[in-house]
């Protein structure tokens, strides 16, 4: 059980990676003007198409972790299929253009080409407000975010740090009134997912900065 918890989430590990170099090359061929709006929109189904593969895996994540605690299931296979049928059902009314990386890929693209719109899929009356961008700074260290946490990001070590011993603290953000424990802290794989993009953007602007010293 364990072991397909785990080959699940390599799987979405490696779709991740995927979706940053989708950005990558979606951004590189905003970049020529010799790329029309189609070209780009491939860019933008296939990302879609990672996170759809992505919320499968999630539903099947997340039934797998459910089953290993009923073992006392007559039929697991029935039970199992049942289950997954409800994850995929709750996640399949997810807007996975609202989501907070597809969001990224097309500030990304606008920033190259502001005359670029997306596909008019986006004009469906389902779409939700897109989220607003997010800092990469930790708020207690106003540093650049390390595996970062939630309920607002943090930093891991920091957030750890500042609760210490003690079981609740009050939100280090400013005008923010939430308690904070470590029982209900998560990791925020949609900031990791954009840190790791800043990372990637970085390094291939300082290759092309080399190059052209080269030059």
């Amino acid at each position: 059980m364990e072991k397909a918890i785990d080959t699940h989430r390599q799987q979405r590990d490696k779709i991740n990676e995927m979706m940053l170099l989708t950005t990558q090359a979606a951004v590189e061929a905003a970049n020529d003007p010799s790329n029309d709006q189609e070209h780009l929109d491939r860019f933008r189904n296939a990302f879609v198409q990672y996170l759809e593969a992505e919320r499968l895996l999630d539903s099947h994540i997340e039934v797998l972790s459910q089953y290993r605690h009923n073992t006392d299931e007559p039929d697991k296979v029935k039970w199992y299929n049942e289950k997954l049928a409800e994850a995929n059902t709750s996640l399949s009314t997810k807007n996975l253009q609202a989501d907070e990386r597809y969001v990224d890929l097309e500030q990304q693209l606008q920033r190259v080409r502001p005359t670029t719109v997306q596909p008019s899929a986006a004009d469906d009356e389902d779409v939700v407000a897109a989220p607003a961008v997010r800092s990469t700074t930790c708020p207690i260290t106003k540093a650049a975010l390390v595996n970062p946490y939630t309920r607002h990001t943090f930093s891991h070590d920091a957030i750890m740090e500042l609760i210490g011993n003690k079981k609740v603290i009050d939100c280090p953000v400013a005008g923010c009134s939430e308690k904070i424990q470590k029982s209900t802290l998560q990791h925020d794989e949609n900031m990791e997912y954009i840190l790791k993009r800043d990372i990637l953007v970085h390094t291939q602007q300082a290759d092309d900065d080399e190059e052209y010293t080269r030059l």
